[in-house]
């Protein structure tokens, strides 16, 4: 009985060490690895004014797929009202068809040369 007991609190006592150690990596782990490589990047909302081109078709899975090159108005941000060129491109975890009126939070990246 006493050698049960005291393989009990070895284990108890190893397994509170190793969630100690774990909180303390996690607490001075440096979590700032996204921002730089987000840098501008932002999410405004925008409306899709024209439909340039629509490169989709739908697979065997029912699932469309491809490209459309769209207009859309940004509606939010430091460019709202500006009329942008996009591309939407239809995969497996984001396919959302657009279509002229909607509304998108899209994914908006300063290009260097535009600055």
């Amino acid at each position: 009985m006493k050698m049960r007991f005291n393989r009990n609190i070895m284990f108890y006592a190893l397994c509170t060490l190793a969630m100690v150690i774990m909180i303390w990596f996690g607490l001075n782990t440096n979590l700032d690895f996204g921002i730089n490589q987000n840098e501008g990047v932002t999410y405004p909302r925008g409306r899709v004014v024209e439909v340039i081109s629509d490169n989709t078709t739908v697979d065997e899975t029912g699932l469309r797929r491809g490209r459309q090159d769209l207009r859309v108005m940004l509606l939010t941000g430091e460019n709202r009202g500006k009329i942008v060129e996009a591309q939407n491109i239809l995969f497996i975890d984001a396919a959302v068809h657009a279509r002229v009126g909607q509304t998108l939070v899209l994914f908006f990246e300063q290009q260097e040369d535009q600055l």
